[in-house]
């Protein structure tokens, strides 16, 4: 079997939509300088000092925060309003230069390993009005600022989005055809994280539930239970900074009648929830419309229990989604909708454009359902149902 993906065509998030990624990441990162002067002019502040890896990866249009286990190694940023420098120990320095910020215009600010990163860091805030993304010191906070600043993704992440989404789905799919009758959800998970390691997006959420599990456990891992008749097969990969989630479902034989139940009505929630997703909706008004929609399929009460969906991009959840939110949805955002029923998961990631969402995670080769949701027609995966000799 072909282990290489694909990227998908014809109504899917192809990379061909939109501009080549290498040509515009200098572009991203002088844009996002531009907006952080900008901000820090708003703020009355001299500088901007950024300790957390996800707003590292947000800034540098891509470059990975990697390579220490300790918190008091992790690179930083610093940006003024007319220059910006990376903050590094120096076992990092080179490497960082040579694999994630190479030629993105950045300066170095280096701490000796011996010494420590926070006497650089009170240097770098010594007389001055800084901000800061995390809690140090006297730093004014910014990191809710720069949190809603990041959800919206350019088209150089649409890019790295779609392509993350073809190498996740096809790592998801291609495990769930070749798994075998009597393997444990460890040794799933296990071939699973390799096919997207082997391809360059990392784990970060391997979810592996056999024979119903997650309808005792909506939210669970992977454990020593063996697959007798079915398993559920939810990720979420990082790859470039950004974050995709898809689950796939798969069965030995004809699926059990609750089962397939409970899969059909988590596929026509998400389905409508997906028909919802224009720009200036009320998330509120998205969610109520689920509820009538899990009102419909039959489980009124059960939404309670299924994970809520929420928008993804740098961070694996930028938004949960719950009823209270008061938030619109916007366009250039990635959304998950995920619903769970009687142990069936739907889930996928979704790009909202002007002309409506556009699944990142569309089936590469898997059965598929589609639902019609007043004049939509809305595909979702189905249940790939499988001979047990």
């Amino acid at each position: 079997m072909n282990d290489q993906p694909q990227l998908p065509a014809d109504g899917n998030a192809s990379a061909s939509q939109w501009p080549a990624p290498l040509a515009s990441r200098r572009d991203v990162v002088d844009a996002r300088h531009q907006r952080i002067a900008s901000l820090l002019d708003q703020a009355e502040l001299e500088g901007l000092l950024v300790l957390d890896p996800i707003n590292f990866a947000w800034l540098t249009a891509g470059g990975q925060a990697q390579g220490t286990l300790s918190p008091e190694h992790w690179p930083g940023l610093y940006f003024s309003g007319s220059g910006r420098w990376l903050i590094s120990c120096n076992l990092d320095t080179q490497r960082f230069f040579d694999e994630e910020i190479d030629q993105l215009g950045f300066q170095l600010k280096e701490w000796s390993w011996d010494r420590g990163r926070d006497l650089l860091l009170m240097d770098i805030c010594y007389h001055r009005r800084v901000g800061c993304d995390l809690p140090y010191r006297d730093c004014q906070a910014l990191g809710p600022t720069l949190a809603t600043e990041r959800r919206q993704l350019t088209d150089h992440e649409k890019t790295q989005l779609a392509r993350l989404g073809a190498v996740l789905v096809h790592a998801l799919e291609a495990t769930a055809r070749t798994l075998a009758l009597g393997e444990s959800e460890e040794e799933i998970a296990g071939q699973l994280s390799h096919r997207l390691l082997h391809r360059g997006a990392e784990p970060v959420l391997l979810q592996v539930a056999a024979d119903g599990r997650a309808s005792r456990y909506p939210r669970l891992g992977h454990g020593t239970a063996t697959v007798q008749q079915s398993c559920l097969l939810t990720a979420t990969a990082r790859q470039n900074g950004l974050h995709a989630s898809a689950s796939r479902l798969v069965c030995f034989g004809p699926p059990e009648a609750a089962l397939r139940e409970g899969h059909e009505a988590a596929a026509r929630i998400t389905a409508s929830s997906v028909a919802l997703s224009r720009a200036n909706v009320r998330i509120a008004d998205v969610l109520a419309a689920q509820q009538v929609a899990w009102k419909q399929a039959g489980h009124e009460h059960d939404w309670r229990l299924s994970p809520p969906s929420f928008l993804t991009g740098y961070a694996p959840v930028e938004l949960l989604l719950t009823p209270g939110c008061a938030e619109s949805l916007a366009l250039d955002r990635a959304i998950v909708w995920t619903a769970s029923v009687h142990g069936a998961v739907s889930c996928d990631t979704y790009l909202l454009e002007a002309d409506g969402p556009i699944p990142i995670t569309r089936v590469e080769s898997w059965p598929v359902r589609r639902i019609k949701i007043g004049e939509l027609v809305v595909e979702r995966p189905d249940i790939l149902v499988r001979k047990k000799g």
